[in-house]
């Protein structure tokens, strides 16, 4: 068999042996493909809006049948309206009659129901009547009792009363209590209770813990502020709901237009449908120590995040006018637990062209979460760090836009030609698990470590401009993701970096996986991960496939370790233009260690490829601008390095073939195509015994001394490039 190789120009016959063929790469597109529009379809579920029925409800006796007036002595001139309840089911808030509720100083302390039960007690001065402000107020409520009226009346006495300067502290004491409504909370207002079970038995789905009421805040992050909820076991209790099978569910705790927000060290129980805590239009929230844990499982739709991060419009967040898309700002999420939910943390709903910023999730542990753990919709400067994360649908999932459920405000100009949605993140140091596939709904929800992806919108029924909408900025590194889902994944991302990354895969046996993949993403790094098992491949790097069909160009691919795949290694397909791949190591796969098709790469130089069941190096129709110093040992291909149809710096290398060599032989021969000198040394201290020039013909012989029995030969062959092929010869 003859090479003819012509500057430049490689013209290699088809060999007789088994070389992976460009055909083979349309499998990985189209599993991609398939994986795509099964998560489109998961997450067109999210992008409905979730229905509550919003009842708010305060069950109160009162002793004179009626709402005393609020004197102007307590409000210091605030007005408030001012009603008869119309029964013992006072109803305010959404759905309400009127205004809130408001009680004056000689009316607090009147009965409510229990036949003299007072509402409070505190460490005040004798002869006073109501708490001082500053105090520590402590509910006086019987076990097992409804607390709902109680804990209503006293946060709305002392609402007028608790400033920046003098907060309150209302202490719920420990045991186990009733909630039939929606407890409302008001700036300057530390809710404690430590060692208290709050149970939700009302059959309706309502709010259970809220800020102010549904017509009087103001906008922006002005409404409340200086708010903490601390302990408590707050049990949503959804086997109490009326009609679980209906379209709604309810939130637990829902706080909009805030500013400096704490919850922690709480416990929060069964949701339905919907959300433990949601934050709508908050600047400065921090959500530590908290477990979250149960859901309703025959539902599988919406987003169902423990914490949801949001905006005030009516639609997607009723109850806080005035509705003027306020997003949040500065939530810090630390150190909580949620296990056997549907979704951990984030968001699946956003403001046109208003990120959410500064979003930080770190050192929390999600458990058997049915979804993802984080998704990070339209975030900017933010922080996804140090969570561990077992048996998940999805580690963290960061996305630009999501067209389907993205809202515009009205008169708002929106263009999309310069705007940048998801930029500068962080998703560094968490420990990722995977679950095995299952079916949610009608598709198959195939688990998943990072992914980072950016949408393409044409023609949107919501009004988005059409445009690509990329991610920039994120930084992957040092994250531990296993099982049988897919590794980290890029997609019309720029400007990121993949480092230090450790991605072991296990068999989904429903569909192949990838260790780390971009597609349709440019001047990205991917370097020094170690990639290991994937059913696919294990590098891989492509123009995104359909919808996109965007090149991938001027990625770096260096310094990773990819070894045991199923396919190749490392493999650059279609359109992925100006990549340079350059110290990698990619070994023991059952495709190539390195395959290129139909791309050009700035650079391959001083790659290890080793023990491939196919070729070291394979390339079909590439353009290689710059090669040199790569280490080719054990590939099974009879060409070590293959290039068809190459331009460039591209030449083969077929595998060395050498004579058999016993205890008499003083001279190694044999044949190599592509190489320029052979060097023969002892493998057990790499002694060079011998060395000689290969013809024109491919044929070499080595001068060598007599060797023992048993002893290893090294043979190299170095080509023009300096890269150089391995083989191993045993003394026989």
């Amino acid at each position: 068999m003859s090479l003819a190789l012509v500057a430049g120009l490689c013209l290699c016959p088809e060999p007789a042996v088994n070389v992976q063929a460009a055909p083979a790469v349309s499998g990985a597109e189209k599993e991609i493909a398939e994986e795509d529009r099964d998560m489109e379809l998961q997450l067109l579920a999210e992008s409905e809006v979730e229905i509550s029925e919003e009842v708010f409800d305060m069950k109160m006796d009162q002793a004179d049948g009626g709402m005393p007036e609020l004197s102007e002595d307590f409000t210091g001139g605030v007005q408030s309206e001012i009603f008869e309840a119309p029964d013992e089911n006072l109803v305010f808030g959404d759905g309400a009659a009127g205004g809130e509720v408001a009680f004056s100083d000689d009316s607090f302390t009147e009965d409510f129901g229990d036949g003299g039960t007072e509402l409070f007690s505190e460490g005040e001065e004798p002869g006073t009547d109501t708490p001082a402000p500053g105090t520590e107020v402590t509910l006086q409520v019987e076990e097992g009792s409804d607390i709902t009226g109680v804990l209503n009346s006293l946060l709305s006495e002392i609402r007028f009363r608790a400033t920046d300067e003098n907060p309150y502290k209302v202490i719920i004491p420990p045991g186990n209590y009733q909630v039939t409504g929606t407890i409302c909370l008001y700036s300057n207002i530390h809710l404690y209770a430590v060692g208290a079970v709050i149970t939700k038995t009302s059959p309706t789905k309502h709010v259970v813990v809220r800020f102010g009421n549904s017509v009087e805040s103001e906008g922006g992050y002005d409404g409340y502020r200086n708010i903490t909820i601390e302990g408590g076991t707050w049990d949503m209790n959804y086997e109490s709901c009326e009609d679980k099978e209906g379209p709604s569910g309810f939130v637990g705790f829902r706080m909009g237009h805030a500013s400096n927000v704490v919850v922690k060290d709480a416990t929060f129980l069964n949701n339905l449908k919907s959300h433990f805590l949601e934050f709508g239009g908050v600047k400065g929230a921090r959500v530590t120590g908290c477990t979250f844990r149960g859901y309703w499982e025959p539902y599988e739709g919406g987003g169902q995040e423990c914490i949801q991060i949001d905006a005030c419009r009516d639609y997607i967040f009723p109850g806080y006018a005035p509705f003027d898309g306020s997003v949040c700002e500065d939530i810090f999420i630390d150190g909580n637990t949620f296990e056997n939910v549907f979704a951990g943390v984030g968001s699946h709903s956003m403001m046109f062209d208003r990120p959410y910023k500064n979003i930080t999730i770190t050192n929390n542990t999600f458990r058997n979460i049915k979804k993802r753990a984080v998704w990070c919709l339209n975030y900017q400067d933010s922080v996804v760090s140090g969570n561990t994360m077992e048996n998940v649908g999805g580690g963290v999932y960061v996305r630009s836009i999501y067209s389907h459920n993205t809202h515009i405000m009205e008169d708002q100009q929106a263009d999309g030609t310069n705007n940048q949605q998801a930029q500068n993140l962080t998703i560094s140091d968490n420990t990722i698990t995977m679950a095995a596939p299952v079916k949610i709904g009608a598709s198959l929800w195939r688990s998943y470590g990072i992914q980072v992806i950016g949408e393409k919108v044409t023609d949107s029924d919501k009004g988005i401009p059409s445009a690509v909408y990329i991610v920039k900025g994120v930084t992957v590194k040092g994250n531990t993701v296993t099982g049988p889902g897919n590794g980290i994944r890029l997609c019309l991302a720029q400007n990121c970096e993949v480092t230090g990354n450790k991605v072991s895969l296990q068999n989904p046996k429903k569909f192949v996986n990838f260790g780390i993949y971009l597609g349709a993403s440019s001047y990205n790094v991917v370097k020094d991960n170690t990639v290991e098992k994937a059913r696919s491949v294990g590098v891989y790097v492509y123009n995104g496939s359909n919808p996109y069909k965007s090149p991938s160009t001027d990625n770096i691919v260096m310094g990773n370790m990819v070894s045991g795949c199923y396919e190749d290694g490392i493999q650059v397909d279609s359109e992925s233009n100006k990549t340079t791949l350059n110290g990698n190591t990619s070994k023991g796969n059952q495709g190539s260690g390195i395959a290129v098709y139909r791309s050009t790469l700035t650079n391959l130089s001083e790659n290890k490829v080793q023990n491939n069941q196919h070729n070291g190096i394979y390339a079909y129709h590439a353009d290689i601008k710059a090669q040199k110093a790569n280490v080719l040992q054990g590939n099974k291909a009879a060409y070590a390095m293959y290039m068809k149809g190459c331009t460039g710096k591209a030449q083969s290398l077929k595998g060395i073939q050498s004579n058999n060599v016993n205890t008499k032989v003083k001279k190694l021969t044999g044949k190599v195509v592509g190489g320029k000198t052979i060097t023969v040394a002892l493998k057990n201290n790499n002694k060079k015994i011998g060395n000689a020039k290969i013809n024109s013909k491919g044929q070499y012989t080595v001068p060598i001394k007599n060797q023992k029995k048993g002893t290893v030969l090294v043979l190299s062959v170095e080509d023009k490039y300096k890269n150089r092929l391995v083989a191993e010869q045993k003394v026989k």
